[in-house]
């Protein structure tokens, strides 16, 4: 009876270990997506910041009071 109630601690213990094993692997891969978002974000506004946005930016101006 004692070695059932070792075999099953150790499989408690072993899922908790694949448990925290996986989420370290989702944080991983949510940071992955995060930087990459972030790299995009960061490109795509240099880009649209050269030609683009330039009127927007003007006309913006025209509607301040000052």
């Amino acid at each position: 009876m004692n070695s059932y109630k070792d075999l099953a601690a150790r499989m408690a213990r072993q899922e908790v270990e694949i448990e925290k094993a996986r989420k370290a692997e989702v944080a991983v891969l949510i940071g992955e997506i995060v930087r990459r978002k972030a790299a995009y974000g960061i490109a795509e506004r240099r880009w649209r910041s050269r030609e683009r946005w330039k009127p927007a930016c003007e006309l913006k101006h025209l509607h301040e009071p000052w």
